[in-house]
């Protein structure tokens, strides 16, 4: 405990080092005085605490500062607004609290309150005033209230904003004091189970937000804060949460003028020990205090729409003190807070991280009426997330489910710099600090500057502001929703495009539109007559732009976009038949075979089943030829080692990371003059002496168990739960509940009762009317559990490769894999990869784009022709891991300076990624800048990847977007190229019998 001395006098002191929330200064500080001297003391012997002994009391000194008032003061206000029932005209009530800090009264004292609008003209003729005599040392509290006719409202849409003075005069007029605030009239309510802003139900487009920068922590700028709200702006956030505490109070005034839904959190969390404090009464106080404080701060903003009494600290008698108090002092606003669950002190339910079966189970919870929120989903960490459009489509399909917020904004690592001055982002374990949460701090859609992670994209589309949907495409006649919830579309300019490959073929503009908010309107495009080409596909592409310039965006911003291919009939590919083709030669060797053609050669070696050479006009055009591949880099959710997918686990378990290729025969003929095929028979097997870890061990389960346990458990469930299993809940070692279950399943995992207490446990959860975890519920309805789970086979593949060669040069890989082990997990990747020659550095592709993209994250990417260099094509995870890849690739070509290169073509299509990194060094990196840069370029030519998910905390992978380990065929084309005289639009429309 501690005591304070300011200028070497006491101020006040406390034994339980709580401090009151405000001294009294007068007397102290002589005239002309700038600066204090802050001292403390330990109470127990008086020593004085040096500076770098006093971190731990940052949070009680953490809203100290220093002000000066006139003897008669403003202490406070509160500004409140309060719509009729049409929601037209508001009452304005402020609450003006006097204080007195001299002796003597002070009688007489004038309140005047004044409504100014944005262009600092009064407002509305709102203005009020009012006496009062205040007696010495006494704070008195007016009300002044006002009708505001049709007053411009605030929304996140619409941010309309007044300012509010409030003049302070004594009774000889004089002015003493004037205080201001901007005033937003906003009301919110829930009704019929929706959160309703000024009467409207809006949807939470949200995210999760931390103060925090990379050079300077959590001690953020006003610059910062602008750019986050800009960002959030320009990619269709309209909500955060401030997680898991008030955030800097500039940001609330921001997000007042810029346009942003808030729910404020406290303080509050203990999730290490869970719901011991929010039980404990000794902590009710720091509880009610870490809330109201809040609440008292923060009341005066219209952005601020729900309070949050914090985060994962269980729940109990505290919380329910405060959530008391929190609707008894400030019925305007609903309270929530995620632990709760379905207690009656919240006004809405909320959860983190369901699955989708789930999250449809809790819309349709039966007699449940309040709204519900997702507080946090789509874990952001590193490559991710995955399946957002299945989200929303299920929020938008369930009345109750009012919004998602995504875990979360920025990532939290610090700027370093290498010996050389080379910048990079450090998080756990890079500070010497451990235990650590290693990169458990980097779950951003943004990267530390501020720069868009390819996931912000995702998030951009899924949460854009309307949706287009086909009528009749070949008419040109779609429809358009408004997805807003207070203006109509007539600020977005809609055009339109046509193009096929690389070619725009027709282009307009639209008349504006006007559908009102959740309205639809129906567009017809006229669609000009398109020529037929071979093989092509024809994208019409909608854009919605900003108009005019706002605040957070100028004019040409584009806000929304759609899509459609249309149902154009065309001919077929160019069909290119054997012999018909320039010749090809052939010469054999014992080793190798050599392949010459029209102004290409390749050779082909016999013993490794691969091609060792392509060259176009004599230049070298591979480093090392394609070869089978199913590994790749693990992202964070892959690693994630708890929940049900752990993938990287299952799939090191089954050694897809140590899969070696044995060539067991091959065969070659000449097809005609023109053409030959070569086919690779090879078994795909774990390397001869492999160590395969096990996909899961006695002590890892044991482990999840107790920490599943901890979790759901209170202290009482834990002594209700005793008996049932035969044990003494007083009996257990442990000073708290967390060690108490360490020894509870320990106790039991010696008995090998583990599967009973899992009955038990279910059968008491439904008896205190608990959700069941679906993970329980699988564990049960399998019939057992097994604390050392049998060791999977390894993985092993058959696998046949023929190449078709052309004297054109095209090199036809069909594929064929099939699994010789049943049971195997699902896979990473499956593909063929192959080191390109140095210096070839450009790709250009027709598919998704222009960003990095995986089949469970590529709505926000529009099918087109993209161009990059192979450098800007890798994305700098902060750890690193896979990346970089481009879905629905049609073709792709690489090429150097000269324009020469190689076409990669799919069939329909492939996922491709291309590197300066091998798979192996971003695997056992932890940083980018620890990487070695190959001269080569990887090509990861993928009939398929697994997609992402958000295991690292959530779910994993959708199930269609899981990779299975089944027979599968693919087709692959390559072809030298040279781009100065040939098209790769046009190559790729060649079809190959």
């Amino acid at each position: 405990a501690f005591y304070l001395y300011v200028n070497s006098k006491p101020v006040g002191f406390s034994k339980d080092s709580r401090l009151p929330a405000e001294f009294d200064l007068t007397g102290l500080v002589k005239p002309g005085e700038n600066s204090l001297a802050l001292r403390v003391y330990r109470w127990s012997d008086g020593s004085y605490l040096e500076d770098q002994d006093m971190w731990f009391l940052s949070g009680i000194f953490r809203d100290v500062y220093l002000y000066a008032t006139p003897d008669a003061h403003i202490r406070d206000f509160w500004a409140r607004t309060t719509f009729d029932s049409v929601y037209r005209d508001a009452t304005l009530s402020v609450q003006v609290k006097v204080k007195n800090y001299a002796k003597r009264a002070q009688k007489g004292l004038r309140v005047e309150a004044a409504l100014y609008d944005a262009s600092g003209q009064p407002a509305h003729g709102w203005a009020q005033a009012a006496i009062v005599d205040v007696k010495g040392g006494v704070e008195e509290t007016l009300e002044l209230s006002g009708l505001v006719q049709s007053p411009a409202q605030w929304s996140a849409e619409f941010p309309n904003l007044y300012t509010l003075t409030l003049t302070l005069k004594s009774a000889e007029g004089e002015v003493l004091e004037v205080e201001s605030c901007k005033v937003g009239f906003r009301q919110v309510e829930i009704k019929d189970g929706k959160i309703l802003i000024n009467g409207q139900a809006v949807y939470f487009r949200g995210v999760n937000r931390h103060d925090n920068m990379p050079d300077r922590g959590h001690a953020v700028t006003v610059e910062s804060m602008i750019q986050d709200i800009l960002l959030m702006k320009r990619f269709n956030v309209n909500a955060v949460r401030t997680s898991h505490y008030p955030n800097e109070p500039i940001f609330l005034q921001l997000c007042d003028q810029y346009g942003l839904y808030i729910i404020d959190e406290a303080n509050i969390e203990s999730h290490g020990i869970w719901d011991k404090p929010t039980k404990d009464p000794e902590f009710k106080e720091a509880f009610m205090a870490r809330g109201s404080r809040m609440v008292e701060r923060d009341k005066n903003h219209p952005c601020v729409v729900i309070w949050s009494m914090g985060n994962e600290s269980g729940h109990g008698p505290n919380h329910a003190a405060l959530a008391d108090w929190m609707h008894a002092f400030d019925p305007t606003r609903p309270v929530h807070y995620e632990s709760a669950r379905n207690e009656p002190y919240v006004d809405m339910i909320s959860t983190m991280y369901p699955k989708l079966d789930k999250l449809v189970e809790f819309a349709t919870v039966p007699g449940e009426t309040r709204p519900f929120i997702l507080c946090e989903y789509a874990h952001s960490m590193g490559n991710s997330p995955g399946n957002l459009k299945e989200y929303w489509e299920i929020i938008e399909a369930y009345p109750r489910l009012r919004g998602a917020f995504v875990w979360d904004w920025v990532d939290q690592a610090l700027i370093r710099k290498t010996e050389e001055g080379r910048p990079w982002f450090a998080y756990g374990g890079d500070f010497g600090d451990k235990p650590s949460d290693f990169s458990f701090c980097c779950n951003g859609l943004i990267f530390p500057d501020r720069t868009e992670h390819p996931a912000l994209w995702e998030i951009k589309k899924v949460y854009q502001p309307l949706a287009v949907t086909a009528v009749d495409l070949s008419a040109g006649k779609l429809a358009v929703r408004n997805k807003n919830f207070f203006g109509d579309l007539s600020y977005l300019t809609p055009t339109w495009s046509i193009s096929t490959d690389d070619r725009k073929l027709a282009e307009g503009r639209l008349p504006a539109l006007h559908a009102g908010p959740g309205e639809t309107e129906e567009i017809t495009i006229a669609i000009p007559r398109l020529p037929a080409l071979p093989g092509a596909e024809y994208w019409l592409t909608l854009s919605f732009a900003l108009t005019e310039d706002t605040l957070w965006g100028a004019a040409g911003h584009e806000v929304a976009w759609e899509q459609f291919k249309l149902p154009m009939a065309v001919p077929q590919d160019y069909p290119l038949s054997a012999g018909s083709l320039p010749e090809l030669k052939i010469e054999e060797s014992l080793a190798r075979m050599v392949f010459l053609g029209k102004n290409f050669s390749l050779v082909f070696d016999k013993q490794d089943g691969r091609m060792v050479s392509l060259k176009q006009a004599g230049r070298e055009l591979l480093s090392t030829g394609p070869a089978i591949n199913f590994w790749r880099a693990p992202t964070e959710n892959d690693l994630n080692t708890w929940g049900e997918e752990r993938a990287a686990m299952r799939w090191r378990s089954v050694g897809y990371d140590q899969l070696a290729e044995t060539i067991t025969g091959v065969k070659a003929e000449r097809i005609a003059k023109d053409s030959a095929r070569i086919v690779v028979t090879s078994e795909v097997k774990v390397k001869d002496g492999a160590v395969l870890p096990p996909a899961e061990t006695a002590e890892q389960r044991l482990r999840m168990l107790q920490m599943g346990l901890t979790m759901m458990l209170s202290d009482e469930a834990l002594m209700a739960l005793c008996p049932r299993m035969g044990l003494e809940y007083s009996a257990l070692p442990g000073m708290n509940k967390e060690e108490r279950i360490r020894s509870f399943i320990s106790e039991l995992a010696k008995q090998n009762r583990i599967f009973e207490m899992l009955v038990a446990l279910k059968s008491l959860l439904v008896e205190m009317q608990q959700p069941v975890p679906p993970e329980l519920e699988g564990v049960i309805e399998a019939g057992g559990y097994e604390m050392a789970p049998k060791q999977p086979d390894p993985a092993a593949f058959s696998v046949e490769t023929q190449y078709t060669i052309y004297g054109t040069g095209d090199v036809i890989l069909d594929v064929h894999v099939k699994p010789e082990v049943e049971g195997l997990p699902f896979l990473p990747r499956l593909g063929m990869q192959m080191l390109s020659a140095p210096g070839m550095e450009k790709l250009t592709w027709f598919g998704r784009g222009p960003h990095e993209t995986y089949v469970d994250r590529q709505e926000g990417a529009k099918v087109g022709v993209y161009s990059a260099s192979v450098d800007d094509l890798f994305v700098k995870y902060v750890l690193t891991q896979e990346n970089g890849a481009r879905t629905e690739v049609r073709w792709a070509g690489l090429t150097g300076e000269d324009g020469r290169g190689l076409m990669i073509a799919g069939s329909p299509w492939i996922t491709l990624s291309a590197l300066h990194y091998s798979v192996s060094d971003l695997e056992h990196s932890r940083h980018p800048h620890e990487l070695t840069r190959l001269d080569e370029v990887v090509l990861n030519m993928d009939a398929a990847q697994s997609g992402l998910g958000s295991a690292s905390c959530g779910p994993g992978r959708l199930e269609k977007y899981q990779l299975k380990a089944e027979e599968t065929r693919f087709r692959l084309r390559l072809r030298p190229y040279d781009a100065q005289h040939e098209s790769p639009v046009w190559l790729s429309k060649e079809a190959f019998a």
